[in-house]
C-alpha cells in the first residue's frame, strides 16, 4: 500500500498515476520531471486535471502564451464561458476601454455593451449589456443619462442595435437616438488590447500544485507527507483556507533580464525551492511572466539537508536545465 501526497489515503499501487511537475499542457520536456513512484493517486490526478489545470491553461495570461511561445497549436485555441480574462480596447480614441472577447489566439470580437459618461470626471465607463445597472442606480452614481451623445453602444452585427436598446429599456433606461453606435466587425485590423486577469483561488491552487509536485520530486514523498504540510495540501486538494496565505503574486519575473527576456526567457518556466531558516517556500513563474510565491509551511526550523534547488523548463528546446544557488541566496542560470 502507498499513501497519496494529497488526499493522504493509503491505496493499492494500481490506484496511482504518474504526474508531471509542469502540466503537459504547458510543455513536454526531455527527461521530464515526473512523479511516478505511487505518489499521486488517480482520483487526485483526475480532480486536478478537471478542476485546476484546465483553468490554469485556458483562463490565464500564462495560458494564452502557450499559443505564442508554444507548446500549443494556435488552431487549437479554446477558452471558458465565464472567463477570468477581460480584454479592453487600449488605443486612444472615443472607444478606449470598450470590452472585447477573444475568439481565437489572435482575433477578438465585440461584446454587446453600452457606455455612459461620468458627470464629474468626464470618463466613459463601459458595461456589458447583461451587467448594465438600472437607470436609477446609474443616476445615483453620477452618470449622464440625458443630452447630446449621452451614451455609446458597441453592437455585435449578430445582435443588432434595436435589440440592445430594447434590453436597456427593460432596465429603465430610455435611450435617446443621439448616442454613438459602433458596428464592430471582427478581424478588420490590428488593435492594441489591454488584458486584465482575475487571479482567484482556483488559479492559486493550480500554481501551488505545481510547486508541491516539484518539492515532492526534489525531496520525496516521505518528506512532504510530514504533518506540517497538511494545511498546504488541504488548500490544494480541497480549497481549505487558513489565516496564513499559501500562494500569492510577487509581481515581477524571477529573472528580469531586459536584453534577453523578449526572445528567450518568455519561452521558459522557472521553479525554485528555498528556505529562509523558518519557512520552506517556492518561487514559480510560467513563461517568466508573473512570479508567484508559494509558502508550504512555517516554522520548519530543522532540515535534513540543503533543500534549495531550481530548474528552468524551455518550451522551445524541450530542455530542462539546473539553476545554481550560491551562498548569497540568488539563483543564477
Amino acid at each position: 500500500m502507498s499513501k497519496c501526497i494529497y488526499c493522504v489515503e493509503e491505496k493499492d499501487p494500481s490506484a496511482f498515476d504518474r504526474d508531471h511537475v509542469i502540466p503537459e499542457s504547458f510543455g513536454k520536456f526531455e527527461n521530464n520531471l515526473t512523479l511516478h513512484q505511487q505518489q499521486v493517486c488517480r482520483d487526485c490526478n483526475q480532480y486536478f486535471s478537471k478542476k485546476l489545470e484546465l483553468f490554469l491553461g485556458r483562463d490565464t495570461v500564462e495560458g494564452t502564451f502557450r499559443y505564442v511561445s508554444g507548446p500549443k497549436d494556435p488552431k487549437d485555441f479554446t477558452t471558458v464561458k465565464e472567463s477570468r480574462l477581460l480584454y479592453k480596447l487600449a488605443e486612444e480614441g472615443p472607444w478606449k476601454g470598450a470590452m472585447l472577447r477573444r475568439v481565437t489566439h489572435d482575433k477578438i470580437d465585440a461584446v454587446n455593451q453600452v457606455a455612459f459618461q461620468q458627470r464629474n470626471t468626464g470618463n466613459w465607463v463601459f458595461f456589458p449589456i447583461e451587467d448594465v445597472p438600472s437607470g436609477h442606480e446609474l443616476k445615483k452614481q453620477g452618470f449622464i443619462l440625458k443630452g447630446d451623445k449621452s451614451f455609446k453602444m458597441v453592437v455585435h452585427p449578430d445582435f443588432g442595435e434595436k435589440k440592445l436598446k430594447q434590453l436597456l429599456t427593460e432596465k429603465g433606461l430610455d435611450i435617446e437616438p443621439d448616442g454613438e453606435v459602433m458596428d464592430f466587425k471582427s478581424g478588420q485590423e490590428k488593435v492594441m488590447v489591454e488584458i486584465q486577469q482575475t487571479v482567484d483561488k482556483v488559479i492559486l491552487r493550480g500554481i501551488g500544485k505545481i510547486a508541491f509536485n516539484y518539492l515532492t520530486y526534489a525531496q520525496g514523498a516521505d518528506f512532504v507527507l510530514d504533518k506540517r504540510f497538511d494545511g498546504f495540501r488541504e488548500f490544494i486538494r480541497y480549497g481549505t483556507t487558513s489565516d496564513t496565505p499559501h500562494v500569492w503574486i510577487e509581481g515581477r519575473p524571477i529573472w528580469l533580464d531586459r536584453k534577453r527576456l523578449p526572445t528567450k526567457h518568455v519561452q521558459e518556466h522557472w521553479v525554485l525551492i528555498d528556505w529562509d531558516e523558518t519557512t520552506i517556500f517556492s518561487l514559480l513563474s510560467l513563461f517568466n511572466l508573473t512570479m508567484y510565491k508559494v509558502q508550504f509551511c512555517r516554522r520548519f526550523l530543522v532540515l535534513p539537508g540543503d533543500i534549495r534547488t531550481g530548474n528552468r523548463f524551455n518550451v522551445k528546446t524541450k530542455k530542462i536545465s539546473k539553476l545554481y544557488h550560491p551562498p548569497l541566496g540568488l539563483f543564477t542560470a
